[in-house]
């Protein structure tokens, strides 16, 4: 019994064991989904909390006040557009805070963090996310990878923001085809290493890209332009220097970047926008145009090399010397850099001895009224009295005086625009040199003549149609602009014309009226003269002496407008009255007593029950005595009344006047002879 109890679980455990081998059981996987925002959920963080691992989470257009944070899930964060799916910090926070791996940012505008240190997005502690084609603007920290790795940060606009892209402990990440303008910093890495750097518009940043303690990273085809500082490379290990990649491709206001490492017995090319030496020897750093970087100049760990005859200008450091001795750098011009030189554990010679001198020094202001080696004989010899001091263990003993072989005098130029003007102006003059402008002089007509240090910008106050203004500028090594530039034809007029548009006149309706501009007058002449008015819709009439014909009675106030050659403009008003002309005889009727012309005046015709309007009356006998109107008119009749009845009672009272005088001096003589 116990064999064959033995037996069945024997079988029983082989095919369990079979049926193990035979059917590949899987737990069930869900298909990555998408989340819309906001038709699923209204706010973006709500999609991310209920995404799961693979999801893509798109959001639509519009505007979301909120902070996203995404931690431990893999998913993509998908704006419908860039420039106007925008996720809003509103001035607090960090906007969006990756905390997970294989995260991806794309298409959003990214704004408006909270102030230090917060960011536009923040990568944490995570690989193998991507961020790109994104706005991010207007934030502390545009994009800040802290211990990040593996990752890819491409075809992003970063504007306006403390920091552009900030790398710290980061390592490995592809930071490519990226914008980035209008920071304070544009790209800066720290204790970061073994990145990629390709393809980046670095442009119009305090600092461009400022690398520290960083070794290892590979940089190809920046483009950096205008920026304050483009570059700046510093470390505290060898490593930080030596072990970067940067070749030519990339360019400083369109200049190559030589970053030389391990080179000997060589010459820098004439074209190089920014120089480094690492651990290099007998380097020959001649004739160079270094400017507007945060080093002019980097050697590291480099000796024995010569550095002379360069223009060194409006750097941070003008050169920047790490553990770097024995070279040999004089004739150079160091021109306005924030600090002239920075050392560290490096000794050099600073001057090509006496009397061949040192370097130019802006910054260098001491008397120069001895002479010789030792500058102790009297008089002067181009060469300042006391040694320019870096540091203990570097000095310039021969300071030059003016700047090292200049002979090209400063160019300037003027804004003046050519045109008139009708308010006092100044023109701006502006001098440009290889070096330093030491002063700009001008004269104004016959005026003594003034400098722009002491006196400020020309500045006209006087009418006329010719000022002359002559100028010309001096640099520090007393190269004069020659010939001076002469400017004429400077325009000022601050008087408005005379306007006149002529006497008001008072015309018949229909008469074509021809407007009179008179006494308008301008010193230096009138450019234009405008005529407005309303008759039913707005008039403009644009010349001397137009004509018009007003065809509906009313009163019309006419503007003339005239306008000098500088555009001072004047105006002045005539009152147009235009009067009811019923005849069209071109008499206004209230100046015409006999509107029909028939030789009737209108008066006499109105009280007669005649029309005024009507010549053909004028013929009519309407009493019917044989007498025309304008007969009854002459005679002094009544047209309604016939004179044919009014006649034998003219006949009875003149013959009964008769009768009455005659019997009155009947009696008169009866009385007589009695």
């Amino acid at each position: 019994m116990r064999i064959k109890s033995a037996s069945e679980t024997m079988l029983t455990l082989l095919l369990i064991s079979m049926l193990t081998f035979s059917f590949d059981i899987k737990p069930v996987k869900t298909e990555p989904a998408t989340i819309t925002v906001p038709d699923d959920y209204s706010t973006i963080q709500e999609a991310v909390n209920a995404a799961e691992q693979g999801d893509s989470i798109f959001v639509k257009s519009g505007t979301y006040y909120e902070h996203v944070v995404v931690v431990n899930k893999s998913v993509s964060l998908i704006g419908e557009n860039k420039y106007n799916t925008i996720v809003d910090g509103n001035f607090a926070g960090t906007v969006i805070n990756v905390w997970a791996n294989n995260v991806n940012i794309n298409g959003f505008t990214i704004q408006n963090s909270g102030s230090y240190p917060n960011c536009g997005i923040l990568a944490e502690w995570s690989t193998g996310n991507n961020i790109s084609c994104n706005i991010i603007t207007n934030n502390c920290f545009g994009i800040l990878l802290d211990t990040f790795n593996n990752n890819t940060v491409s075809g992003n606009n970063i504007t306006n923001n403390w920091y552009g892209i900030s790398l710290q402990f980061s390592c490995n990440n592809n930071l490519s085809r990226n914008n980035v303008t209008n920071n304070l910093y544009g790209v800066g890495g720290r204790e970061s290493s073994n990145n990629i750097i390709t393809g980046n518009r670095v442009a119009n940043n305090y600092y461009g890209i400022k690398l520290a303690d960083s070794s290892n990273n590979t940089y190809r085809n920046n483009y950096l332009n205008g920026n304050m500082y483009s570059v700046e490379v510093t470390g505290s290990l060898p490593r930080h220097f030596v072990d970067n990649d940067v070749d030519t491709s990339n360019t400083v206001d369109g200049k190559p970047i030589y970053y030389w490492i391990n080179r000997q017995d060589d010459l820098v090319p004439f074209d190089a926008g920014y120089v480094a030496l690492v651990n290099s020897t007998n380097i020959v750093v001649k004739n160079l145009n270094l400017t507007k970087c945060g080093q002019g100049m980097l050697l590291a760990y480099t000796t024995n090399s010569t550095i002379t005859k360069n223009r060194i200008t409006h750097n941070y450091y003008g050169i920047y010397l790490w553990n770097s001795s024995n070279n040999v750098i004089y004739h150079n011009n160091f021109v306005n850099s924030t600090n002239q030189v920075r050392t560290s554990n490096s000794v050099n010679v600073w001057d090509d001895d006496y009397p061949s001198g040192g370097n130019y020094w802006t910054d260098y202001n001491t008397t120069d009224l001895h002479s010789g080696s030792d500058q102790n004989v009297t008089g002067s010899d181009g060469i300042g009295d006391t040694p320019y001091v870096i540091d203990s263990d570097n000095q310039d003993r021969y300071p030059l005086m003016s700047p090292w072989g200049d002979v090209t005098p400063p160019v300037t130029t003027d804004d003046y625009d050519r045109l008139w003007h009708r308010a006092d102006f100044t023109i701006t003059l502006k001098a440009n040199d290889d070096l330093i402008v030491a002063e700009t002089y001008y004269k104004v007509n016959d005026d003594p003549t003034k400098t722009v240090s002491a006196d400020g910008q020309p500045h006209f106050t006087t009418e006329s149609a010719n000022h002359t203004l002559e100028y010309w500028s001096v640099d520090k090594a007393g190269n004069e602009e020659l010939p001076h530039n002469i400017l004429t034809g400077i325009k000022l007029d601050k008087t408005k014309p005379t306007a006149n548009a002529g006497d008001d006149q008072e015309v018949a309706e229909n008469t074509l009226v021809t407007f009179n501009r008179s006494t308008s007058w301008d010193e230096n002449g009138i450019e234009t003269f405008t005529w407005t008015f309303t008759d039913i819709t707005q008039q403009t009439l644009s010349s001397e002496n137009p004509t018009y014909n007003f065809t509906s009675p009313g009163t019309y106030i006419v503007a003339l407008t005239v306008k000098d050659i500088a555009g001072n403009t004047a105006t002045d008003t005539v009152t147009i009255t235009v009067l009811l002309d019923t005849d069209g005889d071109g008499t206004p009727d209230p100046k015409d007593t006999d509107d029909d012309n028939d030789g009737i005046p209108d008066t006499w015709e109105k009280e007669n029950g005649l029309d005024p309007l009507d010549a053909t009356d004028a013929s009519l006998d309407p009493d019917g005595d044989g007498l025309t109107n304008f007969e009854e008119y002459q005679g002094g009749t009544n047209p309604n009344v016939s004179d044919a009845e009014t006649f034998p009672q003219w006949i009875l009272g003149a013959t009964a006047a008769v009768v009455i005088g005659i019997a009155v001096a009947a009696a008169f003589l009866w009385r007589k002879r009695k």
